[in-house]
């Protein structure tokens, strides 16, 4: 009976997420702000990812690499566009890189280090955001992803 309960109680947390909170999306305006605060330059990139799907897309820039950011009218499309990416990113994946992959309720993240460089790809809802970095760059697009709550 010990060993039911324990089963029961496992796939109920399962099924609830292990208290795992939704994660809320940051609008196009957060992300500029932020960015902007941080001394990065950001544009509208939204006319060079026509192709993407996205409804916004702004690019946040500073001397060393750059941070995009998208937003999507409908999170299936978002979604399958964070899949397309991760895909991509495993494709580079080598002999000593090592990565993370995140899947809750409302968003994925996907995290990849390499012997050259460091890989963000994360969704939440409609929101896709990512950034590739050289790695001595790494901690500080971790910091930033961690700021942005991505």
């Amino acid at each position: 009976m010990k060993s039911v309960f324990c089963v029961g109680s496992c796939v109920l947390a399962v099924l609830c997420g292990c208290g795992v909170a939704l994660r809320t999306p940051l609008t196009v305006q957060g992300f500029r702000e932020h960015m902007e605060s941080a001394g990065f330059e950001v544009g509208d990139a939204t006319e060079q990812f026509a192709t993407e799907g996205a409804l916004t897309v702004y690019v946040a820039m500073n001397d060393l690499y750059q941070v995009e950011f998208y937003e999507f009218d409908d999170e299936f499309l978002c979604e399958a566009s964070f899949l397309a990416t991760k895909t991509n990113m495993e494709d580079i994946r080598g002999a000593g890189s090592s990565h993370t992959s995140l899947e809750y309720a409302n968003y994925n993240s996907y995290f990849l280090t390499t012997k050259d460089g460091y890989y963000v790809a994360s969704r939440t809802d409609a929101t896709l955001l990512y950034a590739a970095v050289p790695l001595d760059q790494k901690e500080e697009l971790r910091k930033l992803v961690a700021e942005l709550g991505y």
